[in-house]
């Protein structure tokens, strides 16, 4: 993973990575239904402009969670 950073003119050290892209969170909405219902939402936050260049470097997805609704 480090040589497609560098390849890409990232020099950032492993756990100045993990530090950056942990700020791209997951949340999840849970809400009551009329039947007595649970409700879930789960949806990524958008990637900031430092995020899309890590994965750009990475060949990776900006969102890489899906947004995903259930009921319990």
């Amino acid at each position: 993973m480090q040589m497609m950073l560098r390849k890409n003119g990232i020099t950032i050290t492993w756990q100045t990575m993990r530090l950056l892209l942990s700020t791209q969170t997951v949340s999840t909405i849970k809400m009551n239904t009329q039947s007595g219902k649970t409700l879930h939402i789960r949806k990524c936050s958008e990637p900031e402009p430092y995020h899309k260049k890590i994965y750009d470097a990475l060949r990776l997805e900006y969102i890489p969670l899906r947004p995903k609704k259930y009921e319990s």
